[in-house]
């Protein structure tokens, strides 16, 4: 730091959560490009990985990166992912918005991110309800 700068007002944990990699994917569901965000990379699917999968799910009118700052700690145990719902984020837009269709969204991202057979899936406010709809419909899925 030099004489004339300003200290940094974040502690140096969010920094170094922040600065971590994260890398961008999409997948289609009904026609829609779902974005979502991993905190690990393997381009042909999971090599040797046996870390359980851990999707986390935005509230409403955010998005994946609102994650960012508490994903990479969950990373060293977990496959972790964060997904943008349709209309949110980079996610692409429906012209009709349907809690089933959320929680289809949630199902194909486990499956593309390969997030194993029995995921956790952690929501915020509205995406704990989305969250919930997913587990209500498909709660056989998840640990």
């Amino acid at each position: 730091m030099t004489p004339n700068e300003a200290p940094p007002t974040e502690p140096d944990w969010f920094r170094r959560a922040i600065d971590t990699l994260a890398h961008s994917r999409f997948v289609d569901v009904d026609g829609c490009s779902i974005h979502y965000l991993t905190w690990f990379d393997d381009k042909d699917g999971p090599q040797d990985d046996d870390r359980p999968g851990l999707l986390f799910v935005h509230g409403g009118g955010a998005h994946a990166n609102w994650w960012r700052f508490i994903a990479p700690f969950f990373a060293e145990a977990y496959r972790v992912a964060a997904i943008d719902l349709s209309g949110m984020g980079d996610s692409g837009a429906r012209e009709t918005y349907l809690p089933e269709t959320w929680a289809r969204e949630i199902g194909a991202v486990l499956e593309d991110a390969h997030l194993g057979p029995r995921p956790v899936v952690v929501g915020h406010s509205f995406g704990g309800l989305i969250a919930m709809k997913y587990g209500a419909e498909y709660g056989d899925r998840l640990s």
